[in-house]
């Protein structure tokens, strides 16, 4: 069995908490599913190619140079070299491993 859309929408939420940009605080109720690979590029409706972004960092995604890609199951971004010359990625602290 296929899971569905929603399945998969949980899924990507679950893992993130919501936007999974660094820095951002956005629940997931303000986030929509990003596809690393595009699906117009042939890239999958699967976990391993999907990120929860919040509305402003899901265009900043498709309108910028940021680049976005899963490392060991979970998203990185990595930012344009006018922010940060070396391009070194970003990722946001798992939520459940952050200290409250």
């Amino acid at each position: 069995m296929t899971p569905s859309c929603s399945m998969r929408s949980r899924a990507v939420a679950a893992r993130g908490g919501g936007c999974e940009f660094p820095g951002c605080g956005r629940p997931p109720s303000w986030s929509e599913v990003h596809h690393v690979v595009g699906w117009q590029e042939g890239g999958p409706t699967a976990l391993q190619n999907l990120v929860m972004a919040c509305r402003v960092h899901h265009r900043l995604l498709h309108h910028s140079e940021w680049i976005v890609r899963i490392r060991d199951g979970l998203p990185e971004f990595v930012p344009p070299g006018w922010i940060d010359p070396e391009r070194r990625p970003r990722r946001k602290p798992l939520p459940h491993l952050v200290a409250s």
